[in-house]
């Protein structure tokens, strides 16, 4: 069952889609107070309802007065009748289509007053019939382009969207990290590679007391069900839908784990055909030669055993990092503070961007391109990263510079993968965008 504090995002996310597709310019200003209440809900570690118990709501950052009312309105009734209306003319079924790349406030607006669409059926059928090409906003590439996202969501229809997971996952990793016998906490498997959509997730431990963080696991508030239960690993499903595996692993062979659990499969199995032709085994819990474990207790231990340099997690996808990094070693990141302006040389540093800058990227590419030249950084490339609680982190790898305009947003399938870094962030993060300053 959904908390109140999905529910609300859902609410305020879907209020200020209607609003965006009503008219940008008019509602401008609404559509940013939606659109930030819906991701400090998103981001909250606490229940709205205690806040508003509490009569703490007023302080939250992103809660406006306005907002404040229909949270407390939803808090009593279970409904927003201004929501309600709302869908009396948007249906949510036809808000879905808002999950698929390419389609904005404009384009959906057109979906739905031209060629009535009502839901994803809907939008098929119309792709199907060739009309969208003939209308002037739609050319056969946009076409083709939310065709293939279409069937990349139906193929991906088990596996869930991490921009929506992320926040859960952070609670839970939090709750985890506040427990006095866990020494270590950490995101594995696709959620740490920050893939677009994950099946599950995986989380790593390291306690001298694994019975006791398992028992702390395995009864988070938000468990709906535990499906597995041992001394050092434990499944549970969390809101209904999101299955977390926790295992708690030695200090010693917590490099050999991460990097066992975080790799994507393909990756992994070429370590082990490296290992295996350098006469070493490769597992989870190190590198073998013969019965003596010669590196475990790091990431960079394992790498640097097979010859290779360390490959950062975002990487590790079998898309040629092995390769690159038996010849030389990656690029060093660049971290939020590697990209602040010298001391009064900008006013608005990096870190203090407040939410309105994310709904202005002309802005916001000038700010960050004024940090950029106070660094001479070559290049750097940002993903769209909403803060809903104030602590966030942007982490880009850094490139040698290319023979390409790079001064405005583009999406991120248009570029080559090469120029594509791996991404960090503590909350929340888009999939699909990227914002690139040179």
């Amino acid at each position: 069952m959904p908390t109140n504090n999905d529910s609300l995002t859902k609410i305020f996310l879907n209020i200020g889609r209607i609003l965006a597709m009503e008219g940008e310019g008019k509602n401008h200003f609404r559509i940013i107070a939606y659109q930030n209440a819906s991701r400090t809900l998103q981001g909250m570690t606490e229940d709205i309802a205690d806040l508003v118990k509490d009569e703490k709501i007023t302080g939250v950052s992103g809660i406006g007065a306005a907002i404040s009312e229909k949270i407390v309105e939803f808090l009593n009734t279970g409904h927003v009748k201004a929501y309600e209306e709302y869908l009396k003319e948007y249906p949510e079924s036809f808000l879905q289509v808002f999950s698929i790349p390419h389609i904005g406030p404009k384009t959906a607006k057109v979906l739905f007053e031209k060629f009535k669409v009502r839901n994803l059926n809907d939008l098929e059928k119309v792709l199907n019939s060739g009309k969208l090409e003939e209308y002037e906003r739609f050319g056969e590439k946009s076409v083709t382009k939310i065709r293939e996202a279409i069937v990349r969501l139906k193929k991906e229809s088990n596996r869930l969207p991490l921009i929506t997971v992320f926040p859960t996952v952070y609670k839970l990793v939090t709750h985890l990290r506040k427990y006095p016998d866990c020494k270590h906490i950490i995101y594995a498997g696709s959620v740490r590679r920050f893939e677009d959509t994950i099946g599950d997730v995986d989380l790593l431990a390291t306690s001298d007391s694994p019975e006791l963080i398992i028992e702390h696991f395995i009864t988070y508030p938000g468990t709906t069900k535990v499906v597995a239960q041992g001394p050092t690993k434990a499944s549970i499903i969390i809101d209904g839908k999101l299955g977390v595996d926790l295992r708690v692993v030695e200090p010693n062979s917590y490099g050999a784990a991460l990097q066992y659990f975080t790799g994507s499969k393909e990756h992994n199995i070429r370590l082990r055909n490296i290992a295996k032709s350098l006469d070493l085994k490769l597992n989870e819990y190190g590198v073998f030669e013969g019965t003596k474990n010669i590196a475990s207790k790091t990431e960079e231990d394992v790498y640097k055993s097979l010859g290779l340099h360390y490959v950062p997690p975002e990487l590790g996808r079998n898309q040629g990092e092995v390769a690159e990094a038996a010849e030389h070693a990656f690029p060093s990141m660049i971290q939020v503070k590697d990209l602040q302006p010298k001391k009064n040389a900008n006013k608005l540093k990096l870190t203090e961007i407040p939410y309105n800058y994310w709904e202005n990227y002309p802005a916001l590419i000038s700010e960050i391109s004024n940090a950029h030249k106070m660094k001479k950084v070559p290049l750097f490339i940002i993903k769209d990263i909403i803060p809903p609680s104030g602590t966030w982190q942007i982490v880009a790898r850094e490139q040698k510079p290319f023979a390409l305009d790079l001064s405005h947003i583009k999406k991120m399938d248009e570029w080559k993968k090469e120029i594509l870094a791996g991404f960090m962030r503590r909350n929340r993060i888009t999939p699909n965008m990227v914002i690139v300053v040179r």
